[in-house]
């Protein structure tokens, strides 16, 4: 049964899609990308509550970036707090700018995470209308409008206020990607890349 948006999923029994633990883990990180997946639901239940053109409930929307977000840098805290090191000798941090995973969404995250817990709530989502042509019957077009919820874009300026910015080279990038992806997809995207950044160290301890 696919679940609908609307209706509150059953955290209780929870069916995760992207933390799926490989057999024998040795990261404690696992139960964190576990709760992060979770946010990530309750997110898009509470998107479900706030039709773009008509928002009912933005607290509740904004609460749930905000717990998505903390949850999401938890996940990397904890496997740093763990695996300080990795085999190679290279702290956790060197290890993770190596990665392909760590590209300028997931560090774009990261970024509004420490907006929202050290600076101004950056992360607020915003609405953006799309307009669009639908070709009728007997060639005549018709106009359409669709609204959705994206994230904020960064300023060269964002990035002096923050200690752990994504660099200025990849504004760009970041800026790109909250034009071209509403927030869900963004959110999914960097939850995946996660799971590979936690596959990855399961390797490396």
């Amino acid at each position: 049964m696919v679940q609908d948006r609307y209706c509150l999923p059953d955290f209780d029994h929870f069916s995760y899609k992207i933390a799926l633990r490989p057999p024998a883990v040795k990261l404690v990180a696992w139960c964190k990308l576990e709760e992060t997946e979770r946010r990530l639901a309750m997110y898009k239940w509470a998107e479900g509550k706030n039709e773009p053109g008509n928002p009912r409930n933005r607290v509740l929307l904004n609460d749930a970036v905000s717990a998505f977000l903390l949850t999401f840098e938890t996940t990397i805290q904890f496997i740093k707090n763990q695996v300080p090191r990795t085999r190679g000798g290279r702290t956790f941090d060197d290890w993770l700018k190596t990665l392909p995973e760590n590209d300028a969404l997931l560090r774009g995250l990261r970024t509004l995470r420490h907006f929202e817990a050290h600076v101004e709530p950056k992360p607020l989502p915003r609405v953006v209308n799309l307009k669009f042509e639908v070709n009728m019957s007997g060639g005549d077009t018709r106009t359409e409008t669709t609204a959705h919820w994206v994230l904020q874009e960064l300023k060269p300026g964002d990035l002096t206020k923050v200690t752990r910015p994504l660099k200025k080279v990849d504004l760009p990038g970041w800026n790109t990607t909250v034009a071209l992806m509403d927030a869900p997809t963004i959110f999914e995207k960097g939850l995946e890349n996660l799971e590979k950044i936690l596959q990855k160290t399961e390797k490396e301890i």
